[in-house]
């Protein structure tokens, strides 16, 4: 952790070190990170995107989980879930279960026949987890993400993000093209129940589990990539800055 009164020193340094030293090869896991990267003046022309591949740990892979659930689960992180999500389901008479943060891992989650999320980063390491093991994601759509994150008790930190053109479809993996066939979108609460009904959950299961499989071989191939073990083929260069900034520590505007 840097402190706060050497910050600019180390993005300097930092942006010095990327664009002088050709051994620094950057890699980033969301595609939001190079933006924050710009955002705070650090210019970085060459690097990967490599998502994590979603293993969970082994001691949450050694418990077996028998019992199957009909219920919607909402893990309680944030405000919204709890004051938002839990309480428009009670509403909408939708059987659902509050987790509290230590729910025990994918597989868990697994056996319900949904997790819904409101997001409140732009990316998570669980998703591609959720992914890997089958955990099928409600999301509101784009639209009613701005309608609910403007209110003020809303968690989401990176909330700039919606004002800059194609913001969160570019750095916000809920809604990032590559992803939009594995989640479900609804556009109001009150369409919920409707798509309940009618989603056949499974074949969203084994969609992402497919994804997943195909993922880790070309995650494998990144970091080939990266060691130079396989030609630098899938490296991203950028010939100028991804976002607009008046100050940069290593680009000449």
């Amino acid at each position: 952790m840097v402190a706060k009164n050497n910050l600019i020193d180390y993005y300097e340094k930092f942006g010095r070190a990327i664009i002088e030293n050709k051994n620094i090869t950057i890699v980033e896991n969301n595609p939001y990170e190079v933006f924050y990267a710009c955002q705070k003046g650090i210019f970085i022309p060459n690097y990967y995107l490599i998502r994590p591949v979603g293993f969970a740990p082994d001691e949450v892979l050694l418990k077996d989980y028998k019992v199957i659930h009909e219920e919607i689960a909402i893990i309680d992180r944030t405000d919204q879930d709890s004051n938002v999500s839990a309480r428009q389901l009670k509403k909408l008479k939708i059987k659902h279960r509050v987790l509290n943060k230590d729910y025990g891992g994918p597989l868990v989650l697994s056996n319900y026949k949904a997790l819904l999320i409101l997001p409140y980063q732009v990316s998570i390491m669980k998703m591609m987890e959720n992914f890997r093991y089958g955990v099928v994601m409600l999301i509101p759509t784009e639209k009613l993400f701005r309608e609910l994150s403007d209110d003020m008790y809303y968690e989401f930190p990176e909330s700039d993000l919606k004002d800059v053109p194609d913001g969160l479809i570019n750095y916000m993996e809920w809604y990032n093209e590559e992803f939009i066939d594995f989640f479900i979108y609804f556009d109001s609460w009150e369409e919920l129940p409707e798509i309940i009904k009618k989603t056949n959950f499974l074949k969203y299961k084994k969609k992402e589990m497919e994804y997943m499989k195909k993922y880790e071989e070309k995650a494998i191939n990144l970091w080939a990539q990266v060691l130079e073990i396989n030609p630098s083929k899938d490296r991203i260069n950028n010939d100028k800055p991804i976002c607009d900034n008046s100050i940069f520590y290593n680009y000449n505007q």
